[in-house]
């Protein structure tokens, strides 16, 4: 093996002539890749006066210097664009939004889908009547992927202050949108509030662990949260199904 498996470094070898240019390259690649933050996971164009050791994700259909590299990390380093290519379940954190970026493709496509199945969705508190996206607006005026759509998203989603529990009302998106598609017919009645099927996945997630609490779950509502917000993406996900499983149940009732 001629490189490493996740980063792709390429290794030095024996008797290798100009083993410092590797080796800069590798070095390149680390300041690029490690505690990734991104200035910005939108734009088509490079910035016209970048800083050295300035990062993005190049959106889609690129032009000038980012041609061709759509999706990619573009890292400016010793006045030259350099590109790098994300692999699955990568981070990076975007500095100007204030959002980790763990997001699948197509997710606002996605998440408009969700309205053919709901009344509405609530995103935030749900006692606060502007974070209700009702399906009768989305429908009928806006499409999969249209701007002002991603942006009504985007403005709902950057009104939660805390960048963990933001993230997890993307995955909780994300979750209902292949939970629907997987159930084309199924048709909730009421609005699906993020806040309840994030509540009641983290209350399941941590009484598989400590059944014995379930009694004075209350008291240890803290610990459930900080065990939830540590888990994989896969292990949420699971949570979050049988939430809405057991909310659905619980509604038809």
């Amino acid at each position: 093996m001629d490189t490493s498996p996740n980063l792709q470094l390429a290794y030095l070898i024996a008797a290798q002539s100009q083993k410092h240019v590797t080796y800069n390259e590798s070095m390149r690649a680390l300041d690029a890749l490690v505690q990734q933050a991104v200035l910005d996971k939108d734009l088509a164009t490079p910035p016209s006066t970048p800083a050295d050791g300035d990062r993005y994700i190049v959106a889609a259909s690129p032009t000038g210097a980012w041609a061709g590299q759509a999706g990619k990390v573009a890292a400016y380093q010793d006045g030259a664009w350099a590109f790098y290519t994300p692999r699955e379940g990568w981070l990076a954190w975007r500095q100007h939004r204030g959002i980790i970026d763990r997001r699948p493709a197509r997710f606002y496509g996605d998440v408009w889908n969700i309205f053919r199945h709901t009344r509405a969705l609530i995103i935030g508190e749900k006692l606060e009547r502007r974070n209700r996206m009702d399906a009768s607006t989305v429908l009928s005026d806006m499409t999969p992927n249209e701007k002002s759509f991603a942006l009504w998203l985007e403005h709902l989603l950057n009104k939660i202050p805390a960048a963990e529990y933001r993230q997890l009302n993307i995955e909780t998106l994300s979750v209902l949108a292949s939970f629907f598609r997987q159930n084309p017919t199924l048709e909730v009645e009421d609005a699906c509030a993020l806040d309840a099927m994030i509540g009641h996945a983290v209350r399941l997630a941590y009484l598989q662990q400590r059944p014995e609490r379930e009694p004075s779950y209350n008291d240890f509502k803290a610990d459930a949260w900080t065990a939830f917000y540590a888990s994989s993406p896969e292990r949420t996900s699971v949570f979050l199904v049988a939430a809405l499983r057991r909310l659905l149940t619980f509604d038809s009732a």
